[in-house]
């Protein structure tokens, strides 16, 4: 794989606020299966809960890369693809440690191909997320045609995807019945 590490550009990135190595995480470039190339390693304590922490960046407040390396659990940052610097975002969360969510812009009633080529776009935006995110529970999984494109693209991708548990949450099952990764 390739090793990637730090901040672009930033020539002491490799070190955290404290002077400490970043850990460095590998990317498998033969792997075409985003959840796997793009997953953070980690290893569950044997009867221990497991839990899963999801931040958005709403672009409001900055945080500090040292701040989410101090946190005492593994975090999953969730990207807006509309963010104008939405990929800068990605890479630097993903070169502190933590897995990537890419939260994307669809178009409202599009039609399913509007829908496919927007999520290729945003895909592209953010090429190191594990999963697709709907961040308010009413961006994609309310609606059906957006719903069925984004697992659509989530299972040629490799993508898992993120929703929230409302309802008879349709999404998932479209999901499982497609063999897509959800929660």
């Amino acid at each position: 794989g390739q090793s990637v590490s730090g901040l672009p550009g930033d020539a002491t990135a490799t070190q955290t606020a404290e002077g400490t190595p970043r850990a460095e995480f590998e990317m498998d470039a033969l792997s075409d299966r985003a959840l796997e190339r793009n997953a953070a390693d980690f290893t569950a304590e044997p009867d221990e809960p497991l839990l899963s922490v999801i931040l958005v960046d709403t672009g409001a407040a900055q945080l500090e890369i040292g701040q989410i390396e101090a946190l005492p659990f593994p975090i999953t940052m969730g990207v807006d693809a509309a963010a104008d610097n939405a990929r800068d975002l990605a890479q630097i969360y993903r070169g502190a440690g933590s897995e990537v969510a890419l939260i994307p812009t669809l178009p409202i009633d599009g039609r399913a191909q509007d829908m496919a080529m927007a999520l290729s776009f945003n895909i592209d935006v953010v090429p190191v997320a594990v999963a697709i995110m709907d961040a308010t529970g009413s961006d994609f999984q309310t609606d059906r045609t957006a719903t069925s494109e984004v697992v659509a693209a989530a299972a040629s991708s490799g993508h898992g995807i993120v929703t929230y548990a409302r309802g008879l949450n349709s999404s998932r099952t479209i999901a499982a019945q497609a063999g897509v990764p959800a929660g």
